[in-house]
């Protein structure tokens, strides 16, 4: 795919992410700089986001998947370890939500870059999905 690349203002905008897991937790981190209104759906969270849940950073539903969560999402994230539900909410997002999947390369609407932030600069690494572990390694090496 060739991506284009595009920085977003999603302040006050509707973000979901679909699952509570150790990829939802890296989602919900690279969201928190912006002012979005992030949700978590999953009947299970990390601890880590339990802790951005606690401090209000961000909101959770502590329950299983349902269409209606992603009313008004202008970002959707589909992060579970099961195909089925990220099936589902690929199948729920509206042709004007932009939609990630962690599992489904090719079949996304947006992918996120290794974000390096130094005030007003913003510097992102990407390979287009090829290989997240360089795109880490350059990160960190531009840290």
């Amino acid at each position: 795919m060739d991506y284009f690349p595009l920085l977003m203002n999603i302040d006050y905008k509707k973000v979901v992410i679909v699952g509570g897991g150790h990829v939802a937790r890296q989602k919900a981190e690279a969201l928190l700089p912006t002012k979005a209104l992030v949700t978590v759906i999953s009947p299970v969270v990390t601890e880590k986001l339990q802790h951005y849940i606690n401090e209000g950073l961000v909101t959770w539903k502590e329950k299983a998947f349902e269409p209606a969560d992603l009313d008004d999402a202008a970002l959707i994230f589909a992060v579970t370890n099961d195909e089925e539900v990220n099936n589902a909410v690929e199948e729920a997002a509206q042709h004007w939500q932009l939609l990630s999947r962690a599992d489904a390369k090719g079949r996304v609407d947006f992918i996120n870059p290794a974000v390096v932030r130094r005030g007003d600069f913003v510097l992102t690494v990407s390979t287009s999905g090829a290989s997240p572990g360089l795109t880490r390694q350059v990160k960190t090496n531009l840290e």
